[in-house]
């Protein structure tokens, strides 16, 4: 399952623009937006290089 129509690092970028917001949902939409984009990040690069 590879997927190159979505960049994931438009989710960190996205977190990054919430890291500075007051706004506890934006923090927490943040962190998950991170998470995510690792979590896929790291995926893509597996599948790709075919390690697993």
């Amino acid at each position: 399952m590879k997927n190159n129509d979505f960049d994931w690092h438009d989710y960190f970028k996205l977190a990054e623009s919430y890291k500075s917001e007051e706004d506890i949902a934006k923090t927490r939409t943040g962190i998950g937006r991170f998470y995510y984009s690792s979590f896929l990040e790291s995926r893509d690069y597996i599948l790709n290089h075919e390690l697993f």
